[in-house]
């Protein structure tokens, strides 16, 4: 049987218990170390100090060095959406290397990085104002949260993103243009799972709004109560007039999530979670919804 790698790391624990003074046959026992690895990574370690030799033939350099490669992790953290090409032409002009597309591609990913979809949060989010709603929401506690907001989806929520085709096509799917009829849902959650939903069969408006909130707030406790604290988005939809005094006349506070922040809003990853149901499933969501469409 061959010899089983040990990273340098542990080889290097394994030589500061010893130092510490933990016998080696109790070391052998805990660490799954050979007696004679341990007596040889021991011997290495006192003669010169390090827990690994050296190679002998360490291969060709890389192509790419340590400066140029913190140039690029540093134009793309500045820039997360810059392409292959576009970081090949910023070595050429940084540094006159000229290296493929591919081994940028690889020297990135040995360092970590690889290339993703994009979240965009929005320009517009103010730090001092989500620093505010921290600090707000830190006051209660979560069982006294319920936090509210609206989703809607119609039958181009079921595209999906990525398909087949042969290397050098591209992928192509005929698909809807005209969503038909739009479904908007409008839940409220808390600890204890979900307090109160609607699903209408088109968007939300402010009379409708006024209406849910009424029977959400009978599902609600006064403050200090479990489901006392009512959490929502600064929506034109959520600021009808009077919306505060409803909540508090309920003995319920109101909090108002920070602009362009739905981050804090545990429902978006509900969302998320649903949309993705509802693609995965998209002949089974196509057909109700063809049934519903006049």
């Amino acid at each position: 049987m061959g010899r089983r790698h040990i990273p340098d790391a542990q080889k290097e624990l394994l030589m500061e218990m010893l130092d510490n003074g933990m016998p080696q046959d109790d070391l052998v026992k805990f660490s799954h170390v050979s007696d004679r690895t341990c007596r040889r990574v021991k011997k290495l370690y006192r003669q010169t100090g390090k827990v690994s030799r050296k190679a002998l033939f360490p291969g060709r350099p890389r192509a790419l060095g340590d400066l140029p490669l913190a140039y690029l992790e540093a134009r793309i953290e500045q820039s997360p959406d810059l392409t292959l090409r576009e970081l090949r032409q910023a070595l050429v002009t940084a540094y006159a290397i000229d290296v493929t597309e591919q081994t940028i591609s690889n020297s990135l990913k040995r360092r970590g990085w690889s290339r993703k979809k994009l979240s965009r949060p929005a320009l517009e989010q103010d730090e001092e104002k989500r620093a505010a709603f921290r600090l707000e929401i830190a006051q209660y506690a979560p069982w006294m949260l319920v936090f509210l907001d609206e989703s809607a989806a119609d039958r181009r929520t079921a595209r999906r993103t990525y398909g087949w085709a042969p290397i050098g096509d591209r992928a192509r799917r005929h698909d809807y243009f005209v969503r038909k009829k739009r479904y908007s849902i409008l839940p409220a959650i808390s600890l204890s799972g979900v307090v109160y939903l609607d699903i209408i069969a088109r968007s939300w408006n402010g009379e409708q709004f006024d209406r849910y909130l009424d029977a959400l707030l009978d599902m609600m406790q006064p403050y200090p109560n479990p489901n006392s604290v009512l959490v929502m988005d600064n929506s034109s939809v959520h600021h009808f007039e009077g919306v505060r005094q409803k909540v508090e006349a309920r003995g319920c506070r109101l909090v108002y999530l920070s602009p362009y922040s739905p981050d804090y809003n545990p429902l978006e990853e509900g969302f998320s979670a649903m949309k993705a149901w509802i693609r995965r499933n998209r002949e089974y969501v196509l057909g109700r919804l063809r049934h519903d469409d006049p």
